[in-house]
């Protein structure tokens, strides 16, 4: 529940916070939330971006 409603539905890690019952955000997060593999996987791609345009010398 809390990685859906936090990176699908772009939920205020707050709000999903408090509706776990959570006394803080960190321990919802590190327990309960995990990465998007769609998210991961464009994060991925626009590192590879960078780096390769990088050595081409074509820094954007």
């Amino acid at each position: 529940m809390a990685s859906f409603l936090v990176t699908k539905k772009k939920t205020d890690v707050k709000a999903v916070q408090r509706s776990m019952r959570h006394e803080k955000s960190t321990t919802m997060l590190d327990q309960y939330a995990q990465t998007d593999m769609d998210e991961l996987i464009a994060a991925q791609e626009m590192m590879l971006d960078a780096i390769f345009s990088h050595a081409e010398g074509t820094v954007q």
